[in-house]
């Protein structure tokens, strides 16, 4: 079963009411598909803003699902990180728990920060606000 995740810069922007992205959403929850987000992407979100400042946001993130960082999404993330290490890249540890997680859930990250996820086995795609 595959699905789409949905990064932290994409929860900034549908907070935001940046209407791409919160018509995409939308669009993918009623299509029936499933959306969730990474637990790191929950921790990320609230550390900008306190629970409760918008009643709005917090109801919606209570409705989607929240895929935990297990074990084996940890050593996925780790594995992820080593691989760009040896080749002298970095990539930081929430960004690496969110592509291991969409791994491990068959999601499609989406996001606004595409060159964050320099990943081989899962797929980005970009979600931000409209540029103009």
């Amino acid at each position: 079963m595959s699905g789409y995740l949905l990064d932290t810069t994409v929860l900034i922007d549908f907070s935001k009411g940046q209407r791409a992205v919160v018509q995409r959403v939308l669009k993918l929850i009623i299509d029936g598909e499933r959306v969730g987000i990474a637990s790191i992407s929950l921790t990320e979100f609230y550390t900008g803003i306190d629970v409760g400042t918008d009643p709005r946001m917090d109801t919606f993130l209570d409705q989607l699902p929240c895929w935990p960082i297990t074990q084996a999404v940890a050593l996925t993330a780790a594995r992820y990180r080593r691989r760009h290490r040896s080749l002298g890249r970095t990539i930081g540890a929430p960004d690496a728990m969110i592509a291991a997680v969409a791994k491990h859930q068959s999601a499609v990250v989406l996001t606004a920060n595409v060159k964050d996820y320099p990943t081989d086995d899962v797929r980005v795609e970009w979600l931000g606000p409209e540029i103009g």
